[in-house]
């Protein structure tokens, strides 16, 4: 007797597929592939189990008062579903999830501006070939005092 909330939920594979690495999709396609299995079996059970048909037994079994012991013991057995105990932590571990990711994702953003930044200031420089090395080390003072070092000190080399 399959519960009926188990296999209910829907996943959009092609977005998951997207969403994975080149890497890692064939894990990812076993995995739909497992899922598919486990989903056509819970499809194949039923709801609930069929009723005992007690009567018919009681006609066949001739030992009185076996049935109704066996009726009694059976319809004293409570099969609970077991309590939720997860839930809640993975609701925790999932918001803690997304925050992080929303805090990778800002340092990303602030990461991707200073790359575009340095990005635009290569670009607004002059070609090397049209540019002079006064020009090139105008910006570079550190660079300007190593040279003039070296070239003073003959070290050429």
């Amino acid at each position: 007797m399959a519960n009926r909330q188990v296999g209910k939920k829907v996943f959009d594979w092609a977005a998951i597929m997207a969403r994975v690495p080149k890497s890692a999709r064939a894990e990812v396609a076993a995995l739909r592939a497992a899922y598919g299995s486990v989903q056509t079996g819970l499809n194949k059970t039923a709801a609930e189990a069929a009723p005992v048909d007690w009567a018919h037994y009681k006609s066949v079994i001739s030992a009185p008062g076996y049935v109704d012991t066996i009726q009694s013991t059976f319809d004293g057995i409570k099969i609970e579903y077991p309590a939720d105990k997860l839930s809640s932590t993975l609701a925790e571990q999932q918001k803690a999830a997304e925050a992080e990711a929303k805090q990778v994702a800002a340092n990303a953003e602030k990461r991707i501006a200073e790359l575009e930044s340095q990005l635009n200031a290569i670009r607004a420089e002059k070609p090397l070939d049209e540019v002079t090395v006064d020009e090139y080390l105008a910006d570079k003072p550190e660079w300007q005092r190593e040279f003039k070092s070296e070239i003073a000190e003959h070290k050429y080399f």
